[in-house]
């Protein structure tokens, strides 16, 4: 039971963080859209505009490639829930 908690908590903080990164992504992806003109080329206004989504972006992808495939910590902590609750019904 002590471990199920942290568990549970690493995961939901995964969780958290997926929709959160795909919710900022189609974000960005709209704004790249209304900052694209007809040649197909995104256009800012100002330089500080254009560095201010390129942080952005980059920032994003950065959250996508850590979240996404996910590795140690969701695996972890299910593999911790899934110990506990075998731990419980013996």
């Amino acid at each position: 039971m002590d471990i199920s908690i942290p568990a549970v908590i690493a995961l939901a903080g995964y969780v958290w963080l997926v929709l959160r990164a795909n919710r900022t992504f189609h974000a960005i992806r709209k704004e790249r859209f209304e900052h694209t003109n007809a040649a197909g080329v995104l256009q800012f206004d100002t330089y500080e505009e254009l560095r201010k989504f390129e942080s952005r972006e980059a920032s994003n992808q950065f959250w996508i490639n850590v979240a996404v495939p996910g590795g140690v910590i969701p695996l972890a902590a299910i593999f911790a829930i899934i110990a506990s609750i075998a731990e419980m019904s013996s």
